[in-house]
């Protein structure tokens, strides 16, 4: 427990120094550019964290959007509502992503749409 607590502030001081540090985006959000060796739950969990800090990220999340949009389509459903959410948080900074969004939202196959 004490551990996910101080993952939980490390990840929270990330998410501030983001928008103000393009270092911290650029770093953190290097992990989405390859896709997961596996779907082990701790995996899992660092991408949903990664996406909450590019989530806070501002303009400096920019270079990180279509991986944050081909994070919807994660098989696992926290790291797809992670994404989401960063898509939120990052409002304004999110429209260049918007055909990426639209694509996954209403995309043709019914179970992309299901998990999005």
């Amino acid at each position: 427990l004490r551990n996910v607590t101080i993952s939980k502030a490390a990840m929270d001081v990330l998410r501030g120094l983001a928008p103000i540090n393009p270092v911290i985006a650029g770093t953190i959000g290097q992990v989405l550019w390859e896709e997961p060796l596996d779907q082990l739950p701790e995996t899992m969990r660092q991408r949903s964290m990664v996406l909450n800090v590019l989530g806070g990220a501002q303009t400096n999340a920019k270079k990180f959007l279509e991986y944050i949009a081909r994070e919807m389509e994660s098989a696992d459903f926290k790291v797809r509502r992670a994404a989401m959410e960063a898509f939120v948080d990052l409002k304004e900074h999110a429209v260049p992503a918007s055909p990426e969004i639209a694509k996954r939202l209403i995309h043709a196959d019914p179970l992309v749409r299901r998990l999005t």
